[in-house]
């Protein structure tokens, strides 16, 4: 747990980023913007045909602040529920409901932008005319199961259209559906009707617009809504700028709901990982027609969820160790993670400047698809996690011994002197200041920390720029949870998860991984964070750790400018990766002081 006064620390302002502004509290403006908010839910509706997932996946990749997308349909869902709750009928469908909407609070208690793919309004659809009074109250009950979205978004197609796009029902059928939803405007207030026959980026950008209307407590004609609080903060070029609200309903929400949601992700953890284990079969012949293997008899070994969002199942021969390890993505980012490590792998099993260091590889076997699902089949590595033999110390001194002598061999048979040009500092410093950059944007001082990032950025560049330095294949997230051991931790069995690699990189931040990683599983600390800002601060390396700089023959990590400007490359290298697979994290803004502005401080 992190100490209390370390957190009241993270909360407060850091000094670096303070602004002038008079101590007194100016008086409360009925336009001015709070300090966080909550985040929006916007329910999108209409016919199948309509358009409602490809609008939903399009906010959801470009909207100003990270959203999420949960299917809220009272008919056939394409996220299914669990065998036991549909045989409940009506009731286990509104219990499906509930907990999806419970995860939607949760989530704008955390700042996100919710966006549901249909809603329960659906029910208002079926003409009450010929119901009986039992059936009318049925409809009535699911129409209001949860509590209205702060906007309701129709996608109006004609039926002609709709019938064209998906070829489901009729249209005739589609049309009359469509005059329902347009029916309902005058019983869902907060509902705005959007052509939807034209572009896609078109409608995209109609709804972002409508959305950020909302922030900013507007109604679809630009009227204040009334007793709606004010979302957004006019930047210095007038485009909104959307700030996460913290109200005490909403604290409250952050201490009631992570309980709640934590039960419904464990939940939906086993329903994925039913479903995967189910796709085994298909994906091993798969593998056997890609690769020659003989797996017929092979069945799952263990299955495990990983907490970047992937499940991992070992596959092995009856009384034998695993053979295959097969990993099923179950989000956007971590395909494109899985797309990335196997190209990264298979580059490295090509390179033969490493010669037996292919031994410590996962080669690729096969990849595809299956009813939607991609998979990638890697070979399995004997060994143990290094992260359980650190208790031992000498196991522990053994296990990074190993190690740095691995990373020295990876890096000196890769190695290749450049000069430090425009093009390497856009890849080390550019880009990562670009993501964070995004994702620091919702920042209450987001314009005095993108000043503060100018500047080093500005430092980094002229230090670096003509500096000739050695750059080779790095791993990019090389620590004890991806190295395997032997037993006794006397020599290095195999190195995973390469999705974070890249050629003509800095041997620096592997080591610096490695180091700092270790530092904070040894001080029992929650977060790198809290290394860093130690190490930025003057911190010095322990013995040990200095041991391990001279055995890796990096003497930029020895000098003490050079270690600085080493420590601030691999901050942003592994802050931009972190925010890129974890996006949440940006709509928190607790987490954001922390690991973020705490940091900037201390530079």
């Amino acid at each position: 747990m992190t100490p209390r006064r370390d957190r009241r620390e993270a909360r407060s302002t850091p000094s670096l980023l303070a602004t002038e502004e008079p101590r007194e509290r100016p008086a409360e403006r009925s336009d001015a913007a709070p300090r966080q908010a909550r985040g929006l839910s916007v329910a999108l509706l209409g016919p199948d045909g309509a358009g409602k997932s490809t609008l939903a996946a399009g906010i959801q990749q470009s909207f100003q602040v990270p959203a999420r997308v949960l299917y809220m349909g009272l008919g056939g869902d394409s996220q299914a529920s669990p065998a036991w709750l549909l045989r409940l009928g009506r009731a286990g469908r509104l219990l499906t409901l509930w907990g999806r909407y419970l995860n939607a609070r949760y989530d704008q208690a955390r700042g996100r932008l919710v966006i549901f793919d249909r809603y329960t309004y659906d029910a208002l659809l079926t003409p009450s005319e010929g119901l009986t009074r039992l059936s009318r109250l049925s409809r009535w009950v699911r129409a209001h199961a949860c509590p209205p979205p702060d906007l309701a978004v129709l996608l109006d197609v004609p039926g002609d259209v709709m019938y064209q796009r998906k070829g489901e029902h009729s249209p005739a059928h589609l049309e009359a559906e469509r005059q329902r939803f347009l029916a309902l405007r005058e019983r869902i207030p907060q509902m705005v009707v959007v052509d939807g026959t034209r572009a896609a980026e078109t409608v995209r950008a109609d709804v972002i617009e409508q959305i950020k209307r909302r922030y900013a407590g507007l109604d679809g004609n630009g009227e204040r809504l009334p007793g709606n609080r004010v979302r957004h903060m006019a930047a210095s070029g007038g485009e909104p700028v959307i700030q996460p609200i913290r109200s005490a309903t909403n604290r409250l929400s952050l201490r009631l709901l992570p309980p709640a949601g934590r039960t419904w992700r464990r939940w939906t953890h086993r329903r994925d990982l039913a479903r995967t284990n189910a796709l085994v079969p298909p994906i091993l012949s798969m593998v056997e027609d890609q690769t020659g293997m003989p797996l017929a008899l092979a069945r799952v070994h263990r299955t495990a969820w990983t907490p970047t969002g992937v499940v991992v199942i070992s596959i092995a021969q009856p009384g034998q160790p695993p053979s295959v390890i097969l990993k099923l993505p179950q989000s956007p980012i971590g395909v494109a993670s899985l797309e990335r490590q196997a190209a990264t792998l298979t580059a490295l099993v090509a390179d033969l400047r490493l010669g037996d260091w292919h031994t410590l590889l996962p080669r690729p076997l096969a990849r595809g698809d299956i009813d939607g699902q991609f998979f990638l089949a890697e070979e399995a590595l004997p060994g143990r996690e290094a992260r359980f033999l650190l208790h031992d110390p000498a196991a522990n001194r053994r296990v990074h011994d190993a190690a740095a002598a691995a990373l020295c061999q990876l890096h000196r048979r890769t190695a290749s002197t450049v000069t430090v040009d425009e093009e390497l500092l856009d890849r080390w410093v550019g880009r990562p200041l670009a993501i964070i950059r995004h994702a620091s944007a919702p920042l209450r001082l987001a314009d005095q920390s993108n000043r503060h990032l100018d500047e080093i950025e500005k430092l980094v560049r002229a230090e670096l720029h003509g500096r000739t330095v050695q750059v080779g294949w790095i791993h990019g997230d090389f620590w004890v949870s991806n190295l395997l051991m032997t037993a006794d931790g006397s020599r290095l069995t195999g190195v995973v998860d390469w999705d974070r690699s890249a050629p003509n990189a800095l041997a620096t931040h592997d080591l610096l991984q490695l180091l700092i990683q270790t530092r904070r599983l040894m001080t029992r600390r929650t977060e790198i964070s809290e290394v860093m800002r130690e190490l930025l601060s003057g911190g010095a390396w322990t013995p040990e750790e200095r041991r391990l700089v001279e055995t890796a023959n990096l003497p930029e990590l020895s000098d003490r400018d050079d270690r600085r400007m080493m420590l601030l490359l691999y901050w942003l290298r592994y802050l931009a990766n972190y925010l890129t697979q974890y996006p949440e994290r940006a709509s928190d803004p607790d987490w954001m002081a922390m690991h973020f502005l705490d940091v900037l401080r201390r530079i």
